[in-house]
């Protein structure tokens, strides 16, 4: 074809050549597409069901790269993994990177999800860290004292009656929820250290380091996690979409945004629903 319009036109064929060779890749830059997950909020079961299901669509492809929006405050530590596995699994099936972004905070699990991208990126004044778990429920006692109210509760085992809010709390249900909630953050640092360990050892950062100016830090700026290696730059989607994808289509994995709707330094919900899935059994026998 080529060979013919040079004839017909009496065009150089060099020019044509290189000519074809521009309009080839023009429309291979056209087909190609960034994946745009946006996660806000919680990090639960609902949302690693969402996003399974845009890993599992069949009309997306020629993905480039799969961008990452974080902009959460709490979550399972459970759920975080999930999440990363699909990522993980959907980069190796179109051999497009992962590349994650902490938008306005980036708090508790959501530091998993964070640390597993190919690129790591903050905004200027992004707030992130916040490795710790909590657990809060009202105390009844007075209530049920003032009113002349007598719960009745029928159990079956030694220990299926923990944290009961009518009654004092017993010390051996408080140590209970304690060493939990220590080993919710054991695990969670315990993943962070693993996404970034090639970093940190890149810079000469050791564990002593990471523990006080990260891990037992609540918020640690952007200029600081670069200094440490937790992050590789301070930038923001759009800017790197600019630098490195321009012209390429941005199409939306999630239609529907998570809202944030509790404080984000902690949650007022009952024991199931804050710790949800990560909590397998509550009350051992």
């Amino acid at each position: 074809w080529a060979r013919r319009c040079v004839q017909e036109t009496g065009i150089n064929a060099e020019y044509m050549g290189n000519s074809i060779i521009l309009i080839l890749i023009m429309f291979n830059k056209l087909l190609n597409r960034v994946l745009h997950i946006n996660i806000q909020g919680n990090i639960d079961h609902a949302l690693a069901d969402k996003i399974f299901n845009v890993t599992k669509k069949k009309y997306i492809h020629n993905i480039e790269v799969v961008a990452i929006s974080l902009n959460s405050h709490n979550g399972s530590v459970v759920q975080a993994r999930n999440i990363c596995n699909m990522l993980k699994n959907f980069s190796r099936r179109t051999a497009a990177p992962v590349y994650t972004f902490a938008e306005n905070f980036c708090l508790g699990p959501a530091n998993i999800i964070l640390t597993s991208g190919n690129r790591v990126y903050a905004g200027e004044y992004s707030l992130v860290g916040n490795f710790g778990f909590t657990f809060k429920q009202l105390g009844l006692q007075q209530f049920v004292k003032k009113h002349e109210l007598e719960p009745i509760i029928f159990t079956s085992g030694k220990n299926k009656l923990r944290l009961d809010p009518y009654q004092v709390e017993k010390q051996e249900d408080v140590a209970w929820i304690k060493n939990i909630l220590k080993e919710k953050e054991k695990e969670l640092i315990s993943d962070v250290l693993k996404n970034r360990n090639h970093r940190f050892q890149e810079l000469g950062i050791g564990r002593e380091v990471l523990d006080q100016d990260i891990f037992n830090q609540t918020i640690v700026t952007s200029d600081k996690l670069l200094k440490l290696g937790y992050i590789d730059d301070i930038k923001s989607l759009d800017s790197i979409i600019n630098e490195k994808f321009e012209g390429t289509k941005m199409i939306e994995g999630i239609k529907k945004s998570f809202y944030i709707t509790k404080s984000i330094f902690g949650s007022t919900s009952s024991l199931p629903e804050q710790l949800g899935s990560d909590l397998k059994i509550l009350g051992q026998q």
